[in-house]
């Protein structure tokens, strides 16, 4: 009767018992002892059962997680039996009951319940012994420093509120993206105010709406509308891109006493729409195109005729009519002489009753 041999491999639960979750975490610990292994061979280690295992790592292993090689792996040994001695009695087993359920599994190691070194929660340890809202409200104490160990009063109300969040990884992930480090770095310095003009001078907008959400969610921010700001950056940033200066001249003017005022005047009666916002947007564009067919043409605004107005027209009416806009203001404000917009009506007809298809077909037959 031969006897089998058999251990389990409990690397993998040692490392969550030491805060480490990670295999790249491992890594380093094992290059400060000589043992170089790459990450997919450490990845090997550490979630598979290694079949032949060499002492210096095993010796290293031990050195990082100050345990002794029982801790690392358990073995048992049992008699391999043949199929037929499965019911035969072993010399000195005591005798078993026909009720007696099956030996127990080897009980597994025993690990003592993980809770943060911090505020004592009991749970998976983020980092260091850290769980993860203690390292994320680490983490961000240090983004928002402002240089006396402390962090300015104005951003306590965002420091408390983003600690709690739900997912501690995410945040930490989001303070440490470089774009968004920097802005948050800017914040705590005491000598930058905390205002949305500050704010618009941050890029990329998108960060700087989420980020501006958030100061006005925590209150460090007072509200304003979402899409009247993403308006309002969106132009600035067209208009510096306009070469021309006397187009750069017309399209402010245009856009921010048609386009501009017409979109507070929605404010002031509820939240801005992006569909309100996107029409401003086409009605800039389209201006701005305008514009740049006359300049081809070798003519001015002021010089514009209904010869051009409709030969603008006639290239594509559906896709253009966004400038009746700016033709109407140019006309109120003195800048071109009135003109006749055309109209189209883009809508579908009304169907023909059959009485009329019927005529229609003898006309043509």
């Amino acid at each position: 009767m031969k006897r089998q041999v058999s251990y389990q491999w409990r690397l993998r639960e040692i490392m969550a018992a030491h805060g480490m979750f990670t295999i790249s975490d491992l890594v380093p610990l094992l290059a400060e002892r000589g043992i170089d292994l790459s990450v997919s061979q450490v990845h090997r280690l550490a979630t598979g059962i290694p079949e032949r295992l060499s002492l210096p790592v095993l010796a290293a292993l031990c050195d990082i997680f100050t345990c002794t090689p029982g801790r690392a792996d358990r073995h048992q040994g049992r008699e391999r039996r043949r199929p037929q001695d499965r019911y035969r009695q072993r010399p000195g087993e005591p005798q078993r009951q026909a009720t007696d359920p099956r030996p127990p599994p080897p009980r597994s190691m025993n690990i003592p319940p993980l809770a943060c070194d911090n505020c004592g929660t009991e749970g998976w340890r983020y980092r260091r012994g850290l769980c993860g809202p203690c390292a994320l409200a680490a983490d961000l104490r240090a983004v928002l420093d402002g240089g006396d160990g402390g962090i300015r009063p104005e951003l306590l109300p965002f420091f408390e509120g983003f600690r709690t969040m739900t997912n501690p990884r995410a945040g930490i992930q989001w303070i440490f993206t470089p774009h968004v480090h920097q802005m948050l770095r800017s914040l705590a310095d005491p000598a930058t105010p905390i205002t949305h003009e500050a704010l618009d001078e941050m890029s990329p907008w998108r960060s700087v709406a989420y980020l501006r959400d958030l100061l006005m969610l925590h209150g460090v921010l007072p509200r304003v509308d979402r899409h009247l700001i993403l308006f309002q950056r969106w132009l600035r940033d067209t208009l510096t891109e306009i070469t021309d200066p006397d187009h750069q001249h017309v399209i402010t003017r245009f856009a921010t006493w048609h386009v501009l005022h017409r979109l507070r005047r929605f404010a002031e009666r509820g939240p801005v729409t992006a569909t309100q916002t996107d029409s401003g947007r086409a009605e800039v564009r389209q201006a701005i195109a305008f514009l740049n067919w006359l300049s081809q043409r070798g003519r001015e605004l002021s010089s514009c005729g209904q010869a051009d107005i409709d030969a603008w027209y006639a290239g594509a009416y559906n896709a253009r009519r966004r400038t009746h806009a700016f033709l109407r203001w140019a006309m109120r404000a003195k800048r071109l002489h009135r003109m006749t917009l055309p109209h189209q009506t883009t809508t579908n007809p009304a169907p023909i009753s059959q009485h009329q298809r019927l005529a229609m077909l003898r006309r043509l037959l």
